[in-house]
């Protein structure tokens, strides 16, 4: 099977900084991760890479792609901002995280966005993550 990982992301025309980051690591186990930080939150822009930073540095710890990796992400994360003095709010962002294990994708989602894949058969599929009010369940929402 070829994997190519690859990442992309660009300031949006209402932003004066962009609150994106994004992050593709080849390897034997490839991953592709998107965080999107919360446009009313301060400083998301800074929170974004340091909780995709956080869980790319457990993913090259292990094989696999459990829940448990984000909730230990955003610990460490909360850890990271504290110690930069930042409001605990820059860590409100969405976190999506897309690996191959074997011969499949695995993928994560804490947030809101849209995962889209073609399927072996040269098929597209789309699945669209969003929640009432606009109010997503962000990582930082959980204890």
């Amino acid at each position: 099977m070829d994997i190519q990982c690859d990442s992309h992301f660009a300031i949006g025309s209402t932003h004066s900084v962009c609150e994106d980051y994004a992050l593709a690591l080849q390897g034997e186990q490839p991953f592709a991760m998107v965080s999107d930080g919360c446009s009313s939150s301060p400083a998301t822009d800074i929170g974004s890479r340091i909780l995709t930073r956080c869980l790319a540095q457990r993913l090259l710890a292990c094989t696999g792609l459990e829940d448990s990796l984000l909730l230990e992400s955003i610990d460490e994360a909360r850890g990271i901002a504290a110690k930069m003095s930042l409001p605990m709010e820059c860590l409100d962002s969405t976190l999506m995280v897309a690996r191959v294990i074997g011969d499949s994708v695995s993928v994560l989602v804490a947030g809101d966005g849209v995962v889209a894949c073609t399927m072996r058969d040269g098929s597209r599929r789309a699945w669209e993550i969003g929640y009432h009010r606009n109010a997503p369940a962000y990582l930082n929402y959980h204890a």
